[in-house]
C-alpha cells in the first residue's frame, strides 16, 4: 500500500478538506498502530509530518519475539556501539536493521 492509496481512502467517499499535515498524521499513526514501515525506492524511508511523498510504501513488518528483539538490541549495543530502544515496534526494528547494515 501506498500513501497515495491511504491519502484517497482518507477521502472517500468525499473530499475531507484536511490539511496536508493532518492526512500525514493519519498515516503515520495507522502506521504505528499496525507494525507497518516506510520504503521508497525499495529503501526504507524516515517518514515525517511535513515529508511524506505520495510513492512511499508502507510494509507490514514482522516482528521477531519479544525475548529476541531484547537480546539483538543488546548485542547491537555491545557489539556495534548502537543504541536502540527496547520498544519493539515495526520503526525501531527496521532503524536497527538499517543501522547496522551500514
Amino acid at each position: 500500500m501506498t500513501v497515495q492509496s491511504l491519502r484517497r481512502w482518507i477521502n472517500d467517499p468525499r473530499a475531507m478538506g484536511l490539511p496536508e499535515e493532518c492526512g500525514n498524521l493519519i498515516i503515520l499513526v495507522f502506521a504505528a498502530q499496525t507494525n507497518r514501515s516506510f520504503f521508497r525506492h525499495g529503501a526504507p524511508f524516515d517518514a515525517k509530518l511535513a515529508n511524506l511523498p505520495d510513492e512511499v510504501e508502507l510494509r507490514q513488518q514482522q516482528l521477531p519475539p519479544e525475548p529476541a528483539w531484547a537480546c539483538a538490541v543488546e548485542r547491537a549495543s555491545r557489539i556495534f556501539g548502537l543504541v536502540s530502544s527496547p520498544l519493539l515496534n515495526a520503526s525501531n526494528l527496521t532503524k536497527l536493521a538499517d543501522e547496522i547494515q551500514i
